[in-house]
């Protein structure tokens, strides 16, 4: 079905409802982060509603089928995920879900699984980082250089802060009279935008978010392995690039990322052949040729752990594009 608008509310309201997942995934992915959603069924029953604030959207989405949502590293946009009800999250889809209720960040190095409640669905928010940023010197009286996102080890603050904000100012945007004068609703609309940004700005670890060296460091290294990503590269390359030895490149590796620097090297690369699986043009491109172009050597290795880290065969990713 398409898209519905119109002076259903005073705030600027979108709503749409459609049975194909592509539909559904490319409304909330236009409007906040680039995703993957499977599904079972042939057909499902989306819901998309989002508000209009003044330079985000607050985006409702409910599937009414069960799906899995993959979500890719977001970089340095910060995506929030409100449940409605109770959501599996996880990171790779053959790991253990854990299950919630209250807001989380999508991991902004790595793929974030989730299984959202197919009726009750959840509210997504994103912001830059730039904007985050700014709106942390005006909370904190100083700079902050938002890169990795982290919690602080306060559950309690996500519940109170983060899940509060979402929901509060969604069950308010969907209680404005129409008739409500229009500098009103948009005072209401800026106060909820930075309500919400205020609520993640204090949520974040701010200990862990300065731009420091190592941080740095980090950045550079993921930045060369995108550009040499096809070449051989070995553990001393990468700690050369980043002058450190192999021992404090596997340490530092692991604060940040929780993984070795070989496991950094191959879940890189293995986002940049999905990636390019996802993009490629099937008549002038072939699996092999990505994996290689990728610096995957062996096709069944490169195969197995395609599927480890995403769920399915790189056929079955590349195959998409054949049917258009």
């Amino acid at each position: 079905m398409a898209a519905v608008t119109g002076p259903l509310l005073a705030p600027a309201l979108t709503t749409l409802a459609s049975n194909k997942v592509d539909v559904v995934r490319d409304t909330v992915a236009q409007q906040t982060t680039p995703h993957e959603v499977y599904c079972a069924s042939k057909t499902l029953y989306g819901v998309v509603a989002s508000v209009a604030l003044p330079s985000t959207r607050l985006v409702f989405v409910k599937y009414g089928e069960q799906v899995m949502v993959s979500a890719p590293p977001t970089g340095d946009k910060l995506v929030a995920t409100v449940p409605l009800g109770t959501m599996g999250v996880g990171h790779k889809p053959s790991e253990s879900l854990s299950y919630r209720s209250h807001g989380f960040l999508l991991s902004s190095t790595q793929d974030t699984i989730m299984h959202p409640d197919p009726d009750k669905g959840a509210l997504v928010f994103a912001v830059g980082s730039q904007e985050l940023a700014q709106q942390a010197q005006k909370v904190l009286g100083h700079d902050q250089h938002f890169g990795q996102f982290q919690w602080l080890n306060r559950q309690s603050l996500v519940e109170s802060s983060l899940t509060h904000m979402c929901t509060g100012a969604w069950e308010m945007a969907m209680s404005l009279p129409a008739d409500t004068p229009e500098f009103v609703v948009s005072r209401l609309m800026n106060s909820m935008q930075l309500n919400i940004i205020n609520s993640l700005v204090l949520a974040c670890d701010h200990t862990q978010l300065s731009a420091g060296p190592e941080k740095s460091r980090m950045s550079r290294l993921i930045s060369w392995i995108e550009v040499h990503a096809g070449e051989a590269i070995t553990v001393a390359d990468l700690a050369s690039e980043v002058g450190l030895s192999v021992r404090q490149l596997q340490a530092s590796v692991a604060q940040h990322f929780g993984i070795s620097p070989i496991e950094l090297l191959r879940e890189t690369r293995l986002r940049m052949a999905r990636e390019a699986l996802i993009a490629a043009d099937p008549d002038n491109c072939t699996i092999s040729t990505i994996a290689y172009s990728m610096g995957f050597n062996h096709l069944g290795r490169f195969s197995h752990h395609y599927f480890t880290e995403f769920g399915e065969k790189p056929s079955e990713t590349f195959r998409r594009n054949l049917h258009g």
